[in-house]
């Protein structure tokens, strides 16, 4: 089994933090090794508290959840890489969302393999992916 750091899609992270049973799926790709996410999934689990409107007790779980994983924010070669993964997907007719372009553009500038409930990162050449959806 592998130490290297897991890049955590929103959906994933999502459920380890809610302690839902989808969580489960993804323990094994996760254990023993530090798990990160991308500034994006940051960005959507926080204003996911503000539009449901968290109180402090789930506002502290997930405060404590960022201090437990590596936050990846973005520099030029993943700003260069998103830009890149964009137009080679676009030039084959596929699309993928901006968010999840951000998430795998992380994990391919990292070289992080991403645990992802979405097959829409199937779509992504290169990109080493774990989904048990």
């Amino acid at each position: 089994m592998s130490t290297a750091p897991v890049l955590l899609d929103t959906n994933v992270a999502s459920f380890l933090l809610m302690s839902r049973p989808e969580g489960a799926l993804y323990g094994g790709d996760l254990r023993g090794r530090r798990g990160a996410v991308s500034f994006q999934t940051a960005a959507e689990l926080l204003s996911g508290a503000d539009m449901k409107g968290w109180g402090a007790q789930r506002r502290r779980n997930l405060s404590k959840f960022f201090a437990d994983y590596l936050v990846l924010y973005p520099e030029q070669d993943t700003v260069q890489t998103w830009a890149h993964l964009r137009a080679a997907l676009a030039k084959k007719g596929l699309t993928v969302g901006f968010a999840d372009l951000w998430v795998a553009a992380t994990a391919l500038r990292h070289g992080l393999t991403l645990l992802a409930h979405d097959s829409v990162f199937r779509q992504i050449a290169g990109l080493k992916l774990v989904c048990h959806a």
